[in-house]
């Protein structure tokens, strides 16, 4: 048996692991001792991550539509023909009309290539990715605040932390190595402050846990401001050299004090006080969050506001300290890194600067488009609306999308789309041509997980006769659309990502052969890499305070409509499933532990459910102004009185019943809440 060290394809950790391999083919996984994430330990889902590779049920043979139907083709045929169908629509009707939504899946190199194909290859900026849903808001936030839209500190400096502050985040759920590492220091001194609408697993663990009705986020974010300011306990020094717009920021902050906040949110003046204080007060904290604060129309504030506590505090720039998202997918941070955005090229260099463009111009041979373009949402609106009359699609936004009926109906107005993905989804059904994906045992290349840090992935087995890793199919579309891709490998893709990529001009698969890999910045073949952001201050600028104004997030409950339904994570199943749900193992674990819930559950307060005459286990139906569903009650005191938690790999949830809105300045989905009732079925 061979053993092939590669990288996990779940969530933002970037554990290490070795594929097992056995005469050609995966058979298991085991985790790697040495490597600096994980240290030998492996969640549920990276136990079984090798079952990606053998399952039955993933696509293998790219089809092409001729008429109503969808006929299986060769490789080179479907891949020439996504190609000529897209010409045409760029021919007819210019670049603007067309659009391209990556992957948080894909390695750096294909991001790249996608990337170089909707600029180069198509001649639009309408790009994005499906990782939009969650790190769109932190990226805004933390490049207004900081400087960088990332993570500002490592995971191994958690060790190092007094205080550990977790918001709107289900850590073991979602990201069990973080929180096995935020227990341990909790177990070894370390003061664990949790803040979330529900005592999960890390809540149960905390010293100190703050329990907000949902939507409140930002009053006690204000309120933590206003009582670190009010006794004397910010940075002073740290804060008058660092900051600007700090008179702004007081104005708004002054308005919170712990009375106001607790009629606001429910937490006890005297609790938020003393969370204050223990955050205010170490010598090193670090804040942690994810999406149970991005997910929301006040998702850029809330961020802007835990921005503002680490900088009034001078928690930022130093080990053990920042501000730190942690990302869902095993690339969101890459996928951005990678240009797969509307306003920015690699490494986030302004679309709109002319000598950027220029640069790239010379590289890939071709003008590029100057103009600003379409992010997500703005493209599906444009598609409703005839203005974008083809699309490449990686992935099935149906899952993650929270107005998944209108977007059915927007795809049927394309004139093109082609789609590439290892499943069979409800945008491979409406496609014109469809390219089967492979999974990351099959390929070669990189992830960039949450803590900044580019780590290899190796292609453990060979794609099955007929079958292309990703990166040769995106290198056909290229050419077939007129622009070089003669690459030899996803080596010479990441030579060209470093020589145009100043974060990453350090990088090469040379230097990633360690297992430690190589957090960016890291500038050029010399530089060690960047554990943590900020340690000379914030370069040519200063950090900025935001002012921020209050609102209540989301749907308002009322006598149609009167529990707040917020979502969240299994540890059984990864976001929206788009993976997990062929894994059979996760299938039978997830049924075992929630034997008594197999429509899924829905968990509701204990006194509520007394109220409604509602068992546990019995089936309810959750109606919302947009759709209902059937699922199991989980009686339960986890949850606020008036609250009601679903988990989010909930297929139907995902789209049907949530609401519409979104943050204005991130474009992110409101999730985490909408207005239900509860009926009996």
């Amino acid at each position: 048996m061979d053993q092939i060290a590669t990288v996990c394809t779940y969530c933002g950790c970037g554990c290490g692991l070795l594929m097992e391999v056995q005469d050609g083919s995966v058979v298991g996984v085991a985790p790697r001792r040495e490597h600096p994430i994980s240290r030998g330990k492996l969640c549920l889902r990276g136990w079984n991550a090798h079952e990606i590779a053998i399952s039955p049920e993933r696509m293998r043979t790219p089809l092409v539509r001729k008429g109503e139907h969808l006929r299986p083709a060769a490789w080179e045929e479907a891949v020439d023909e996504a190609a000529r169908r897209l010409r045409e629509v760029r021919d007819r009707f210019g670049g603007q009309a067309l659009g391209v939504i990556g992957s948080a899946r894909f390695t750096n190199e294909e991001d790249y290539l996608l990337t170089k194909l909707a600029r180069a290859g198509l001649g639009t900026n309408n790009v994005d990715h499906g990782a939009h849903f969650s790190s769109s808001a932190s990226l805004k936030a933390l490049q207004k605040a900081l400087g960088w839209g990332a993570m500002t500190n490592s995971f191994s400096e958690i060790e190092e932390a007094e205080v550990i502050l977790v918001a709107g985040s289900d850590t073991a759920e979602q990201h069990p190595n973080v929180a096995g590492r935020i227990m341990a220091a909790a177990r070894n001194g370390a003061t664990l402050i949790v803040i979330d609408p529900r005592r999960h697993q890390l809540a149960r663990a905390a010293h100190q846990f703050l329990q907000p009705f949902p939507g409140t986020d930002l009053a006690w974010i204000l309120g933590l401001a206003n009582v670190i300011m009010s006794e004397g306990l910010l940075d002073l020094a740290f804060a008058v050299s660092n900051c600007e717009n700090s008179e702004a920021f007081a104005e708004k902050a002054n308005g919170f004090p712990p009375e106001r906040v607790e009629e606001l949110t429910g937490i006890p003046a005297d609790a938020l006080c003393s969370a204050a204080r223990t955050y205010a007060r170490a010598h090193k904290a670090m804040i942690f969050y994810s999406t149970g604060l991005t997910q929301h129309a006040t998702a850029t504030s809330n961020i802007l506001g835990l921005a503002n506590l680490a900088l009034i505090t001078g928690h930022i720039g130093r080990p053990g300290c920042g501000v730190n998202p942690l990302a869902e997918h095993n690339n969101s941070q890459g996928a951005c890194d990678m240009g797969l955005l509307p306003d920015m090229l690699t490494g986030y260099q302004p679309v709109a600067d002319r000598d950027v463009r220029a640069r790239f111009e010379k590289a890939w041979g071709v003008k590029l488009p100057v103009a600003e373009g379409l992010g997500m949402f703005d493209i599906m609106s444009a598609i409703d609306a005839g203005r974008v009359k083809g699309l490449v699609v990686v992935g099935n936004p149906f899952l993650s999308n929270p107005d998944a009926h209108h977007l059915k109906e927007a795809l049927d107005k394309l004139e093109v789309l082609v789609t590439l993905d290892m499943f069979g989804s409800e945008a491979t059904e409406k496609a014109d041509v469809v390219l089967p994906g492979v999974p990351f045992a099959m390929k070669d290349g990189t992830f960039t997980n949450a803590e900044r840090r580019v780590q290899r992935v190796r292609k453990c087995v060979e794609p099955a006769q007929g079958e292309r890793p990703d990166w040769q199919t995106l290198c056909r579309l290229l050419e077939g659309l007129g622009v070089r891709a003669d690459y030899g490998s996803p080596a010479q893709v990441m030579t060209e990502i470093a020589s145009l990529t100043p974060i990453y001009g350090g990088v090469s698969y040379e230097r990633l052969e360690s297992d430690g890999g190589l957090q960016w910045p890291c500038p050029d073949p010399s530089h060690p890499g960047t554990p943590y952001l900020y340690s000379d201050g914030f370069a040519d600028r200063r950090a900025c305070l935001s002012a921020i104004d209050y609102i209540a997030s989301g749907e308002t409950p009322d006598p149609d409509f009167p529990f707040l339904m917020s979502i969240g994570r299994s540890q059984f199943y990864w976001n929206t499933s788009p993976m997990t749900r062929y894994v059979s193992t996760l299938r039978r674990e997830y049924s075992a532990v929630f034997l008594d819930y197999p429509k899924g559950f829905a968990e509701i307060n204990q006194d509520d459910a007394k109220a409604l005459g509602v068992r546990d286990g019995a089936v309810v139906k959750l109606v919302s102004r947009r759709g209902e569903l059937e699922l199991n009650a989980m009686v339960s005191p986890d949850v606020r009185p008036g609250a009601v938690f679903v988990p989010f790999f909930l297929r139907e949830q995902a789209g049907f019943l949530t609401a519409p809105g979104f943050d204005p300045e991130a474009k992110m989905p409101t999730f985490r809440l909408c207005a239900v009732r509860i009926e009996r079925a």
